[in-house]
């Protein structure tokens, strides 16, 4: 009998021959040499002096020589100071941001979300009505701030208390976007900062892709610079107004492997107290306990940050080619590409003539090609001529031959639209930014 071992084989994403670019976490020949590290992991765990106290409840914030290990590898990976102090340990960024927000907000409370953003999050957000959405538009440089402060002077008052401190959340993903791929610059994340200490609101930043920047040294090509500064670190304990406005939400899912369900806060001193109160949290004693103590020999071995630098080659080399591809097929009727300095994900934009519903049924059924619509990553449907598509799962060729199949099938109604509609590479666009994707039957389910 059989049976489906992941989410995609079970949503029917595995049909021979169809290649699916929705699929935003690593692929097979990526996850079998971390689980080999794993069972390196374990190996080494065995041998430790009470080992089995990694099956007990464990404590409250995290398992404690992990929070060292990960503020150690962090700190490695991107090339600023991490503190374990700041750490608390998560079941992953979809747990930890779920949990924040169930936590500190009620339905009362507005939630600031990017637009576009993480596309499961675009749904779940306006399905689950769990907070009042105001989409924010975003810019080449991170979310429209002007906008947000407009948004923010209107919010109807609210009884702040030490169980809900904060007025309102913002959902953000400061550093290789997804789906853009951009980067927030610095004056942004300062002007956020400075909004979030202003109006009360909680910021809940998405660092995942953080550790997966491209952009390598030019006398060293093997060597990877460092991503830009995390928002977390903008909000600095040592100025006078600090209180703790920012939360930095990371996972082991994008470089490691989704399966891990293994994330972190770093967490303004203020949130610990809250959430080791929390009842998830105090009957669980804390989370991840066993993984963690497995995770915690990975990291001081350096075997994680060995694996790191191959995942930043080869995705490195998977974004340059599927920008090659799609500038050299379809730039010549208009279509954009965004060109990321990191992260899993490239951002599709056609003229507006053209949308990815009308690209959807040539890719499936002629080209046997699935991706992400881009309208399915705004909460208002925005976005109806961009496409997202991942880098992140097929090794090159299959990659290669999945993203010409989409350039074809974008060629094919580009030509078919151009009988009635003059397309040029002058075309103007209704979105500011360049960056988009498209989905097959299933994919709604998709949560990458």
């Amino acid at each position: 009998m059989d049976v489906p071992l992941n989410e995609f084989e079970e949503s029917g994403l595995n049909v021979p021959g169809h290649l699916y670019l929705q699929f935003g976490s690593p692929g097979p020949g990526l996850l079998k040499k971390v689980a080999t590290m794993m069972k390196t992991g374990m190996n080494l765990y065995q041998e430790r002096h009470r080992h089995e106290e990694a099956l007990q409840y464990g404590c409250l914030s995290g398992n404690g020589l992990l929070r060292l290990e990960l503020a150690k590898f962090l700190t490695r990976q991107y090339g600023q100071v991490v503190e374990r102090d700041d750490i608390f340990i998560t079941n992953g960024a979809t747990g930890g941001l779920d949990s924040l927000m169930k936590h500190f907000f009620t339905r009362d409370h507005v939630i600031f979300v990017e637009n576009p953003t993480y596309q499961t999050f675009a749904r779940h957000v306006v399905n689950d009505d769990q907070m009042r959405v105001v989409p924010i538009a975003m810019r080449d440089d991170g979310a429209d701030m002007e906008e947000l402060e407009k948004s923010l002077e209107s919010l109807p008052p609210v009884n702040l208390t030490s169980r809900r401190p904060f007025r309102a959340a913002m959902y953000v993903i400061a550093i290789h976007h997804n789906p853009t791929g951009i980067c927030y610059s610095p004056e942004k994340c300062r002007k956020l900062v400075k909004l979030a200490r202003k109006y009360e609101m909680l910021v809940i930043c998405d660092d995942v892709y953080n550790v997966l920047n491209y952009v390598t040294d030019p006398v060293d090509p093997d060597k990877f610079k460092f991503a830009p500064q995390r928002l977390f670190a903008y909000d600095n304990k040592q100025d006078s107004d600090y209180k703790g406005h920012i939360v930095a939400n990371g996972s082991f899912s994008k470089f490691a492997g989704p399966g891990l369900r293994l994330g972190w806060y770093e967490l303004p001193k203020r949130l610990f107290v809250h959430l080791e109160d929390s009842y998830f949290i105090e009957s669980a004693s804390g989370m991840m306990s066993y993984s963690s103590t497995i995770m915690t020999d990975v990291l001081s071995s350096g075997m994680m940050d060995e694996h790191v630098q191959i995942v930043r080659k080869q995705f490195k080399v998977r974004m340059e080619k599927s920008i090659s591809i799609i500038q050299s097929s379809v730039s010549k009727y208009g279509v954009k590409c965004s060109q990321p300095s990191g992260g899993c994900f490239l951002w599709v934009e056609m003229p507006e003539e053209v949308t990815a519903e009308m690209v959807f049924p040539v890719a499936q059924n002629k080209e046997h090609v699935s991706f992400i619509k881009g309208e399915l990553s705004s909460v208002n449907r925005d976005f109806p001529n961009c496409i997202r598509l991942s880098i992140a799962f097929y090794e090159l060729p299959d990659l290669v031959e999945a993203v010409q199949r989409m350039c074809r099938a974008i060629e094919k109604v580009l030509r078919q639209v151009a009988g009635t509609v003059s397309i040029n590479n002058n075309t103007k666009h209704s979105h500011t930014i360049l960056d988009g994707a498209v989905l097959c039957k299933n994919a709604n389910r998709i949560t990458v």
